[in-house]
């Protein structure tokens, strides 16, 4: 296992497992950020607003700012599950397409009881009924230095 230290100026790699224990993921799509994710789901699967609300407070590997992804950073997630040290950490039982749900953050704009998740058994993305329990794998986000940002993108 290599590990790295995030605040640094240097490459990451997908998969590897930094200093403080979480794991980098890839580049967030949505803001560019390097992504950064825990090691294991949290303990329990919950429903979409106990898990927003146990993300909210949630305080692991010495950070406190730690979110629900979203759609498609659950789309990197996936991506990159079986590199390096994320191999093996999500749930992906094959057997019980249920069993392998992963919540995001983003409610449906038109169906109010419904969240988007992601199945890690076989990437599908699909609505969840909020009251449905799913899995829960904090995501942090920091900047990425200025050499690593692409500079086609403001």
């Amino acid at each position: 296992m290599k590990t790295h230290n995030s605040k640094k100026a240097q490459a990451l790699t997908v998969g590897d497992a930094q200093k403080d224990g979480t794991i980098f993921a890839g580049i967030s799509p949505d803001k560019e950020h390097n992504m950064f994710v825990t090691p294991q789901d949290t303990p329990n699967k919950l429903a979409w607003e106990a898990a927003m609300t146990h993300i909210s407070t949630f305080n692991a590997h010495g950070h406190a700012d730690w979110v629900l992804p979203t759609q498609d950073e659950l789309d990197i997630l996936y991506k990159n599950r079986n590199k390096g040290d994320l191999k093996g950490t999500f749930n992906k039982n094959a057997s019980d397409t249920i069993d392998s749900w992963y919540w995001s953050c983003k409610l449906h704009p038109r169906l109010a009881q419904h969240t988007w998740v992601k199945q890690f058994n076989n990437g599908y993305r699909e609505l969840g009924l909020n009251t449905f329990r799913a899995h829960v794998r904090p995501v942090r986000l920091e900047p990425r230095p200025q050499q690593e940002r692409n500079p086609g993108i403001f």
